[in-house]
């Protein structure tokens, strides 16, 4: 489906009452195909966008449409996510380190329950205990 017809449905689907009041489109692919037209911006296969190009249209994403309170409690997850998925290079702390990253985790979903079941599938999905 062509980003043309993507918008034109969207936009019918407004003007006819389809889509919940409030509903708005936010234009991930013409901001990648207008803003983000460098090489670097897409993926090996040239096809996909890039790791970048991803934290751009999040970036965009999140002040267009998170309040202050989500773009901070973000902010905090991913911090979380990164710590859980670092790998020391000393070994030996390897265990403690992973303990006391899994112990912060359940910290932040006990202080957040919005988020506590996303954390705990992305631990049993990403992380061997």
């Amino acid at each position: 489906l062509g980003a043309e017809k993507a918008v034109n449905a969207i936009n019918a689907a407004c003007a006819i009452g389809r889509l919940p009041a409030g509903a708005v489109y936010f234009p991930a692919y013409e901001i990648v195909d207008d803003e983000l037209r460098d090489y670097r911006f897409y993926a090996a296969d040239m096809l996909h966008p890039s790791d970048v190009a991803v934290d751009y249209i999040y970036s965009r994403f999140a002040d267009t449409f998170f309040t202050p309170g989500t773009l901070s409690l973000a902010e905090r997850a991913a911090a979380v996510t990164m710590r859980l998925l670092h790998r020391p290079l000393n070994s030996e702390i390897a265990a403690d380190t992973r303990r006391a990253a899994l112990g912060a985790a359940r910290i932040f979903a006990t202080q957040n329950p919005a988020v506590a079941l996303a954390l705990d599938r992305f631990i049993s999905k990403h992380i061997t205990v």
